[in-house]
C-alpha cells in the first residue's frame, strides 16, 4: 500500500495547477535515463540535471503529465531543513544562457534518511511541456527551508525519473 502525504506545493506562477506528493521508500526506483549515467547530485549551489522522455501519446492526455521523481538523501547535516526544486531548463549553444520554468517543489516526509530512498509524483500542467516529445531536460535542486539559510553539506541524489501514468 503506498502511504501519499502531501508534500509539496507549486510557487512560481507556472500555469496550471500541479501538486506534489511523497510515496513510501517501499516504492522500487523507477527506471530512467537518469540511471545508467554518473550519479546526479543536487547541493548547495549544484544542480542535478537529468533528461527524461516525454510519452508520444502525452499530447493525448486528458490530465497534467506525472513526473515521478524518485531521490536518496547522500548526505544530511542537522539544522539544514530543505526543500528540493524542480524546473524545466534550457542552455543556450554556447552554454551560457539559462532560461528555466519552475515546475513545482517538493519535501520529504517523513523526514530524510541518508541512504533511504523516497519517490514523488509531480502533476505538471501540460502547458509548461506543450510541443515537446522525446528527451526534456530538467533541473533538480535544493532550496534551503529558510531565508538566510546554508545548505553547505546536504546533498540529494537523483536515482530515477520517469513519466508515469
Amino acid at each position: 500500500m503506498r502511504a501519499m502525504v502531501l508534500a509539496g506545493l507549486l510557487a512560481w506562477g507556472v500555469a496550471g495547477s500541479a501538486a506534489a506528493c511523497g510515496a513510501s521508500a517501499q516504492t522500487p526506483s523507477p527506471t530512467s535515463e537518469a540511471q545508467g549515467q554518473p550519479p546526479m547530485t543536487a547541493g548547495e549551489k549544484m544542480d542535478a540535471k537529468i533528461t527524461v522522455s516525454v510519452p508520444a501519446e502525452a499530447e493525448r492526455s486528458a490530465g497534467p503529465l506525472l513526473l515521478e521523481l524518485t531521490l536518496k538523501p547522500v548526505s544530511l547535516a542537522p539544522g539544514e531543513p530543505f526543500l528540493v526544486g524542480i524546473d524545466l531548463y534550457h542552455e543556450g549553444d554556447d552554454g551560457s544562457k539559462r532560461e528555466t520554468a519552475p515546475l513545482g517543489t517538493v519535501a520529504f516526509f517523513p523526514p530524510p534518511q541518508v541512504g533511504r530512498e523516497q519517490s514523488f509524483i509531480v502533476a505538471l500542467p501540460k502547458a509548461s511541456l506543450a510541443g515537446l516529445v522525446g528527451p526534456v531536460p530538467f533541473r533538480v535542486f535544493l532550496i534551503p527551508a529558510s531565508a538566510g539559510q546554508s545548505l553547505g553539506a546536504t546533498r540529494v541524489e537523483v536515482v530515477g525519473a520517469r513519466f508515469s501514468s
